[in-house]
């Protein structure tokens, strides 16, 4: 008896299972397998090796000789190594491209992710602890639809208490992630210790969760559709602004008035912009006020401006200190932005972000040129070159701090470090060393 929500399944789905080798995927290839002729369904599975235990080589072969026995094509890949950044973000990020990568190569028009429900419950309380959009309560969508290919979730009503039984009753071997029993990371605390509290109140807190999730995602539906008719008859864009009028806009119930908000700021910010409460609450405030002229920030450089009898949600250009400097040998040299850059042969202790160049020859370093980030700039990593505008956008550096970005070049016009962000393997070469410090302005 399938545990999956199977209206999630079409006939001939072409489908790429995320495959950890961890109970939940486990459970869900077998469950999908199983389906496989009656719903004459092709698989395929991806599985990411993020190279951050010894384990990872051997869950990676695990899970391909799995894949062998079951008759599924597999698909593997390894994540660079990233010392500066969020590295879960970055993992997330670089994993679901990787699946939608591998859905393009198959052909496929699905991919099926693990999450269930006690994972459903963790993601609805942190946002609650945390703070979210009203659809953020929502926690996880069974279904989600992004250029063509639908990510679904078809465990997601299935508690983790079910899946480990199925596991059990069917012997399915799996891997299970040590890291997993760590209270380092904000999930794994609620997992071990405000979820266990939950259970004794009440078992079933899952499946209440679970509700309360369809409830908000069913709410939404509504809340969605007023606001997109807002949109469409009351507001006017332009490429960096957004005009409402203050008159129609005070007609709004309130939730649908956050939700035009929030609308307005995803599409001028291309979906940058996480907007907190107390910004909506700014928003309203300024649509209220008898004031004919004040302003009100939603964050990096989006501005609501009250004039007169509109509102204007505003792109602002941001000013950048573009600057090109050569440095031809050790000392201390401020930048025309505030910063400071000092090179020394010998350690020496100061604030800041350091970097260690080693060389054999000083004349293929200096001079260093320090500058400000150009269009099309490219920084030599382990995996080849990449662009630094890919690498920002990587590693979720707000637009505008992207544009501040300063990298230092050698002799050889290589880029070999972005201050903040990473080293280029030019810097790595070499017997002898000379330290360079960057120092943020005040």
């Amino acid at each position: 008896m399938p545990l999956m929500n199977l209206d999630l399944l079409e006939d001939s789905d072409a489908i790429v299972v995320a495959v950890s080798g961890g109970i939940d995927s486990m459970v869900l290839l077998d469950q999908l397998c199983s389906l496989r002729e009656r719903l004459h369904l092709r698989l395929s599975v991806a599985h990411v090796n993020h190279r951050m235990r010894t384990a990872s080589e051997e869950e990676y072969d695990f899970v391909r000789n799995c894949c062998q026995e079951y008759g599924v094509p597999f698909f593997g890949t390894e994540l660079s190594p990233v010392k500066n950044g969020n590295f879960h973000q970055y993992a997330r990020t670089e994993r679901y491209a990787f699946f939608r990568e591998v859905a393009q190569r198959t052909g496929s028009n699905k991919i099926a992710l693990a999450h269930h429900a006690d994972d459903q419950a963790e993601t609805v309380l942190m946002r609650l602890v945390r703070g979210s959009g009203f659809i953020g309560y929502a926690g996880m969508a069974e279904q989600t639809e992004e250029n063509g290919i639908s990510m679904i979730r078809p465990l997601l009503k299935v508690t983790k208490k079910e899946i480990v039984a199925y596991q059990q009753t069917n012997n399915l071997p799996f891997r299970q992630d040590a890291s997993n029993d760590e209270d380092h990371y904000t999930r794994n605390r609620f997992r071990h210790h405000i979820l266990p509290t939950l259970a004794k109140e009440e078992p079933e807190y899952a499946r209440k969760i679970s509700q309360l999730s369809e409830y908000i995602r069913d709410a939404y539906v509504l809340i969605d559709r007023m606001s997109g008719d807002f949109l469409r008859d009351s507001v006017r864009f332009s490429e960096t602004s957004a005009d409402v009028p203050v008159a129609v806009f005070r007609t709004l119930d309130r939730i649908v008035a956050f939700d035009v908000v929030k609308k307005i700021a995803d599409r001028l910010s291309d979906n940058r912009l996480e907007i907190n409460h107390r910004q909506l609450e700014s928003a309203l405030r300024l649509a209220k006020t008898d004031k004919p002229n004040a302003q009100t920030s939603l964050g990096m450089n989006l501005r609501i401006l009250r004039r007169y009898d509109i509102l204007r949600f505003q792109i602002c250009p941001h000013r950048i200190t573009t600057f090109t400097l050569s440095l031809s040998g050790p000392g201390t040299f401020p930048l025309p932005n505030g910063d400071t850059v000092i090179i020394s042969q010998n350690p020496c202790v100061v604030d800041g972000i350091f970097l260690e160049l080693w060389y054999n020859n000083l004349d293929l370093v200096f001079p260093i040129t320090v500058r400000t980030r150009q269009p099309g700039d490219r920084i030599r990593l382990p995996g080849g070159t990449k662009k630094i505008s890919d690498l920002m956008i990587d590693l979720k550096v707000p637009r505008e701090e992207r544009d501040k970005a300063v990298v230092l070049v050698n002799a050889n016009d290589e880029i070999i470090w972005v201050p903040g962000y990473k080293v280029g393997v030019l810097a790595r070469g070499g017997e002898q060393k000379i330290t360079i410090h960057y120092q943020r302005g005040k």
